[in-house]
């Protein structure tokens, strides 16, 4: 069964669903609603930066490192170049489509794995996508309005204790429910 095209059967770390792509020729309004929801359920807000983190099943990796048992994990500087290149040929869908919807709002996101573990489903790598630059952030706290009262809070005082290095070159009203 899906909903919206999306598989909703299973676990998303197994389905690997990306954003709805009808949500790529919204309004501005919409994807900023879309992205409010997705922080809410899946986003932080931290002094240096918003993340968004996903795990995603690796079916086959090839590998001759030995990859802990969940909750213990390889970081990503311990992946030899041939697991750190599997890895990197299959992030969350969900975290590229992200970006792309984010850089629809003018934000400068990276998306990045961080470390694998061994699951009871196989193999799991697990990604954030990065929102650190100060301007971007700042930008992303004018355009998404979190709906959460706490995680809103939270990302209001991160943003209010960055040092402002770049000029104000444009105004962004701040999206109000």
């Amino acid at each position: 069964m899906s909903v919206a095209g999306l598989d909703n059967t299973r676990e998303q770390r197994s389905t690997n669903n990306p954003a709805p792509s009808w949500f790529f020729v919204c309004p501005v309004l919409v994807i900023a609603s879309f992205l409010a929801a997705l922080w809410d359920a899946e986003g932080s807000s931290h002094k240096r930066d918003v993340k968004l983190r996903q795990a995603v099943e690796l079916f086959h990796l090839d590998t001759r490192l030995d990859i802990p048992r969940w909750p213990d994990s390889l970081r990503l500087g311990e992946f030899d170049q041939q697991t750190l290149n599997q890895v990197l040929n299959r992030p969350p869908r969900i975290l590229t489509s992200t970006a792309l919807l984010l850089a629809r709002l003018g934000i400068v996101s990276h998306v990045l794995p961080e470390r694998l573990s061994n699951t009871e489903n196989g193999i799991s790598a697990y990604w954030h996508l990065r929102i650190g630059r100060n301007a971007s952030v700042r930008i992303f706290f004018e355009k998404v309005r979190l709906l959460s009262p706490n995680k809103e809070r939270n990302l209001e005082q991160n943003v209010a204790s960055m040092r402002w290095e770049w000029k104000k070159t444009a105004s962004f009203p701040r999206k109000t429910s």
